[in-house]
């Protein structure tokens, strides 16, 4: 058994005791995508809007989660994930 392994999923503790063919190579690295995750909260419409809004003002969404109501309320969660532009340094 190697080290960290647990049932099927493995585990490693530290990143040299991962094997070769589980690290990132450096094409891969050139190929990331920058985003950043949101979680968008309020009543459905509003929700909704901002959403839209968003699209609107020209962000690309790579992910866009349904609406999760809240529990004893009427507020719902939406989650999103939008790309960065590549031209931008912070």
């Amino acid at each position: 058994m190697e080290l960290g392994q647990k049932g099927k999923g493995r585990t490693f503790k530290l990143y040299h005791d991962v094997p070769e063919r589980y690290k990132a190579t450096e094409h891969m690295n050139e190929e990331l995508i920058r985003m950043i995750k949101l979680r968008i909260q309020g009543l459905p419409a509003e929700v909704e809007k901002f959403t839209e809004q968003l699209k609107k003002d020209g962000y690309h969404f790579l992910m866009e989660s349904d609406d999760y109501p809240n529990r004893n309320s009427e507020y719902v969660r939406r989650y999103v994930e939008v790309m960065l532009d590549e031209d931008q340094d912070q």
